[in-house]
Protein backbone atom coordinates (compact mmCIF):
# COMPACT_ATOMS: atom_id res chain seq x y z
CA UNK A 1 0.00 0.00 0.00
CA UNK A 2 1.41 3.39 -1.05
CA UNK A 3 0.34 6.41 1.00
CA UNK A 4 1.22 10.04 0.32
CA UNK A 5 1.43 12.80 2.92
CA UNK A 6 2.59 16.40 2.77
CA UNK A 7 4.73 17.79 5.59
CA UNK A 8 4.60 21.59 5.56
CA UNK A 9 4.68 24.11 8.39
CA UNK A 10 6.23 27.45 9.31
CA UNK A 11 8.59 25.45 11.56
CA UNK A 12 9.84 21.86 11.31
CA UNK A 13 12.37 20.31 13.69
CA UNK A 14 13.61 16.85 12.70
CA UNK A 15 16.40 15.70 14.98
CA UNK A 16 17.88 12.45 16.13
CA UNK A 17 16.72 10.92 19.41
CA UNK A 18 17.50 13.18 22.37
CA UNK A 19 16.61 13.26 26.07
CA UNK A 20 18.95 15.94 27.43
CA UNK A 21 17.84 19.47 26.54
CA UNK A 22 21.18 20.54 25.12
CA UNK A 23 22.38 21.51 21.64
CA UNK A 24 20.29 19.81 18.95
CA UNK A 25 20.66 20.48 15.23
CA UNK A 26 17.70 19.86 12.95
CA UNK A 27 18.31 17.60 9.96
CA UNK A 28 17.40 19.16 6.57
CA UNK A 29 14.82 16.45 5.79
CA UNK A 30 12.42 14.40 7.94
CA UNK A 31 13.99 11.47 9.75
CA UNK A 32 12.44 8.01 9.73
CA UNK A 33 12.20 8.04 13.52
CA UNK A 34 10.44 11.40 13.38
CA UNK A 35 7.90 10.14 10.85
CA UNK A 36 7.41 7.03 12.99
CA UNK A 37 6.52 9.37 15.84
CA UNK A 38 4.06 11.19 13.58
CA UNK A 39 2.42 7.90 12.61
CA UNK A 40 2.34 6.87 16.26
CA UNK A 41 0.53 10.10 17.13
CA UNK A 42 -2.07 9.46 14.43
CA UNK A 43 -2.86 5.89 15.49
CA UNK A 44 -2.34 6.36 19.24
CA UNK A 45 0.83 4.25 19.50
CA UNK A 46 3.07 5.57 22.32
CA UNK A 47 5.93 3.18 21.51
CA UNK A 48 6.57 4.64 18.08
CA UNK A 49 9.96 2.92 17.77
CA UNK A 50 7.98 -0.29 17.22
CA UNK A 51 6.74 1.19 13.92
CA UNK A 52 10.16 1.74 12.33
CA UNK A 53 10.18 -1.61 10.54
CA UNK A 54 6.59 -1.34 9.33
CA UNK A 55 7.08 1.26 6.60
CA UNK A 56 9.60 2.55 4.10
CA UNK A 57 10.00 6.27 3.48
CA UNK A 58 10.83 8.43 0.48
CA UNK A 59 10.83 12.21 0.76
CA UNK A 60 10.57 14.75 -2.06
CA UNK A 61 11.92 18.18 -1.17
CA UNK A 62 9.49 20.66 -2.69
CA UNK A 63 10.72 23.62 -0.66
CA UNK A 64 13.37 24.17 1.98
CA UNK A 65 15.44 26.92 3.55
CA UNK A 66 18.56 27.34 5.64
CA UNK A 67 18.16 26.27 9.26
CA UNK A 68 17.37 28.94 11.82
CA UNK A 69 18.16 29.08 15.53
CA UNK A 70 15.30 28.50 17.94
CA UNK A 71 15.07 29.59 21.57
CA UNK A 72 13.29 26.75 23.33
CA UNK A 73 12.34 26.33 26.96
CA UNK A 74 12.53 22.99 28.77
CA UNK A 75 10.54 22.40 31.94
CA UNK A 76 10.34 19.26 34.07
CA UNK A 77 7.57 16.80 33.14
CA UNK A 78 4.43 16.69 35.24
CA UNK A 79 4.27 14.10 38.06
CA UNK A 80 2.67 10.80 37.14
CA UNK A 81 2.56 9.37 33.64
CA UNK A 82 4.68 12.13 32.07
CA UNK A 83 7.49 11.55 34.56
CA UNK A 84 7.28 7.78 34.07
CA UNK A 85 7.56 8.23 30.30
CA UNK A 86 10.53 10.57 30.78
CA UNK A 87 12.38 7.99 32.86
CA UNK A 88 11.57 5.27 30.32
CA UNK A 89 12.93 7.44 27.51
CA UNK A 90 16.04 8.27 29.52
CA UNK A 91 16.71 4.59 30.30
CA UNK A 92 16.19 3.65 26.65
CA UNK A 93 18.57 6.39 25.49
CA UNK A 94 21.24 5.28 27.97
CA UNK A 95 20.92 1.66 26.86
CA UNK A 96 21.02 2.47 23.14
CA UNK A 97 24.02 4.74 23.59
CA UNK A 98 25.88 2.02 25.47
CA UNK A 99 25.11 -0.55 22.78
CA UNK A 100 26.18 1.88 20.05
CA UNK A 101 29.58 2.18 21.79
CA UNK A 102 29.93 -1.58 22.19
CA UNK A 103 29.41 -1.70 25.95
CA UNK A 104 26.78 -3.37 28.10
CA UNK A 105 23.91 -1.15 29.32
CA UNK A 106 23.92 -0.35 33.03
CA UNK A 107 20.86 -0.57 35.24
CA UNK A 108 18.95 2.72 35.19
CA UNK A 109 18.67 3.96 38.77
CA UNK A 110 17.77 7.66 38.46
CA UNK A 111 14.96 8.80 40.78
CA UNK A 112 14.89 12.56 40.35
CA UNK A 113 14.79 14.64 37.16
CA UNK A 114 17.18 17.55 36.86
CA UNK A 115 17.12 19.06 33.39
CA UNK A 116 19.45 21.94 34.17
CA UNK A 117 22.30 20.48 36.16
CA UNK A 118 21.62 23.15 38.78
CA UNK A 119 18.79 24.36 40.95
CA UNK A 120 16.74 26.22 38.32
CA UNK A 121 13.43 24.67 37.28
CA UNK A 122 13.54 26.09 33.74
CA UNK A 123 16.28 25.78 31.15
CA UNK A 124 16.66 27.96 28.07
CA UNK A 125 18.18 26.16 25.11
CA UNK A 126 19.39 28.77 22.63
CA UNK A 127 21.32 26.34 20.42
CA UNK A 128 18.52 24.28 18.90
CA UNK A 129 17.77 24.73 15.21
CA UNK A 130 14.73 24.36 12.96
CA UNK A 131 13.94 24.42 9.23
CA UNK A 132 11.55 27.29 8.38
CA UNK A 133 8.79 27.24 5.75
CA UNK A 134 9.75 23.85 4.30
CA UNK A 135 7.51 21.53 2.29
CA UNK A 136 8.09 17.80 1.81
CA UNK A 137 5.96 15.25 -0.04
CA UNK A 138 6.43 11.80 1.50
CA UNK A 139 5.72 8.39 -0.01
CA UNK A 140 5.09 5.72 2.63
CA UNK A 141 5.11 2.06 1.57
CA UNK A 142 3.24 -0.02 4.16
CA UNK A 143 1.59 -3.42 4.31
CA UNK A 144 -2.18 -3.67 4.04
CA UNK A 145 -3.15 -4.22 7.69
CA UNK A 146 -0.89 -1.51 9.07
CA UNK A 147 -1.81 0.75 6.17
CA UNK A 148 -5.49 0.59 7.08
CA UNK A 149 -4.65 1.63 10.66
CA UNK A 150 -2.57 4.52 9.39
CA UNK A 151 -5.26 5.73 6.98
CA UNK A 152 -7.81 5.68 9.80
CA UNK A 153 -5.33 7.64 11.92
CA UNK A 154 -4.78 10.20 9.18
CA UNK A 155 -8.53 10.72 8.85
CA UNK A 156 -9.17 10.92 12.60
CA UNK A 157 -5.87 11.18 14.51
CA UNK A 158 -5.72 10.17 18.16
CA UNK A 159 -3.13 12.87 18.85
CA UNK A 160 -2.14 15.90 16.78
CA UNK A 161 0.27 15.03 13.94
CA UNK A 162 3.34 17.18 14.50
CA UNK A 163 6.53 17.79 12.56
CA UNK A 164 9.36 16.90 14.92
CA UNK A 165 8.03 18.81 17.95
CA UNK A 166 4.54 19.03 19.44
CA UNK A 167 4.55 22.80 18.78
CA UNK A 168 4.83 22.20 15.00
CA UNK A 169 1.48 20.90 13.66
CA UNK A 170 1.24 20.00 10.00
CA UNK A 171 -0.36 22.50 7.61
CA UNK A 172 -3.25 21.65 5.28
CA UNK A 173 -3.25 19.57 3.14
CA UNK A 174 -1.63 16.78 5.17
CA UNK A 175 -2.93 13.38 4.02
CA UNK A 176 -3.07 13.43 0.22
CA UNK A 177 -4.33 9.88 -0.39
CA UNK A 178 -3.42 6.39 -1.54
CA UNK A 179 -1.48 5.93 -4.77
CA UNK A 180 -2.86 3.01 -6.80
CA UNK A 181 -1.01 3.45 -10.11
CA UNK A 182 2.23 1.98 -11.47
CA UNK A 183 4.13 5.27 -11.89
CA UNK A 184 6.35 6.75 -9.22
CA UNK A 185 4.03 9.15 -7.40
CA UNK A 186 6.89 11.50 -6.52
CA UNK A 187 7.68 11.90 -10.23
CA UNK A 188 4.14 12.61 -11.39
CA UNK A 189 2.54 14.51 -8.49
CA UNK A 190 2.65 18.17 -9.56
CA UNK A 191 4.94 20.65 -7.91
CA UNK A 192 3.51 24.04 -6.90
CA UNK A 193 5.78 26.68 -8.34
CA UNK A 194 6.75 29.53 -6.04
CA UNK A 195 5.82 33.02 -7.11
CA UNK A 196 9.47 34.10 -7.42
CA UNK A 197 10.64 31.14 -9.54
CA UNK A 198 11.46 31.49 -13.20
CA UNK A 199 8.89 30.65 -15.85
CA UNK A 200 11.08 29.77 -18.82
CA UNK A 201 9.70 26.27 -19.41
CA UNK A 202 12.75 24.50 -17.95
CA UNK A 203 11.59 21.52 -15.80
CA UNK A 204 12.11 21.98 -12.09
CA UNK A 205 14.44 19.35 -10.65
CA UNK A 206 13.61 18.16 -7.14
CA UNK A 207 15.59 15.93 -4.80
CA UNK A 208 14.03 12.69 -3.55
CA UNK A 209 15.57 11.03 -0.48
CA UNK A 210 15.11 7.37 0.37
CA UNK A 211 15.29 7.73 4.14
CA UNK A 212 16.54 5.01 6.48
CA UNK A 213 17.65 4.79 10.09
CA UNK A 214 16.26 4.67 13.61
CA UNK A 215 16.57 6.69 16.81
CA UNK A 216 20.38 6.60 16.71
CA UNK A 217 21.12 6.85 12.99
CA UNK A 218 19.80 8.87 10.07
CA UNK A 219 20.79 8.14 6.49
CA UNK A 220 19.44 8.70 3.00
CA UNK A 221 20.24 8.18 -0.65
CA UNK A 222 19.32 10.82 -3.24
CA UNK A 223 17.77 10.77 -6.69
CA UNK A 224 16.41 13.62 -8.81
CA UNK A 225 12.96 13.89 -10.40
CA UNK A 226 11.33 16.43 -12.71
CA UNK A 227 7.63 16.53 -11.81
CA UNK A 228 5.14 18.64 -13.76
CA UNK A 229 4.53 22.14 -12.43
CA UNK A 230 1.27 23.89 -11.59
CA UNK A 231 0.60 27.52 -10.81
CA UNK A 232 -1.08 27.19 -7.42
CA UNK A 233 -2.22 24.86 -4.65
CA UNK A 234 -5.75 24.60 -6.01
CA UNK A 235 -4.43 23.07 -9.24
CA UNK A 236 -2.34 20.58 -7.28
CA UNK A 237 -5.31 19.61 -5.10
CA UNK A 238 -7.46 19.12 -8.21
CA UNK A 239 -4.85 16.69 -9.58
CA UNK A 240 -4.67 14.88 -6.23
CA UNK A 241 -8.47 14.54 -6.10
CA UNK A 242 -8.46 12.97 -9.54
CA UNK A 243 -5.49 10.60 -9.20
CA UNK A 244 -5.22 9.56 -5.53
CA UNK A 245 -7.76 7.40 -3.72
CA UNK A 246 -9.18 8.65 -0.44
Amino acid sequence: MDLVIRLASPVQTWARYRVAHTDVSATPIPTKSGVAGLLGACIGEHQSWALLDQFSLRVRVDRTNAAGTDLQVAVPPRPGTDTELWHRSASMQAALTALAHGTSPKTYRAKAINITGGTNKVQYSPRRTFVPNAEFVCHLAVDGAFGERVIAGFRSPVFTPYLGRMANPASFPFYLGQWIHEDDVLEVLPYVRRHDERRDGVPHRLRVHTVEGNYLTHDSSIEVVEPPEVENRDAQLAWIKEHLAR
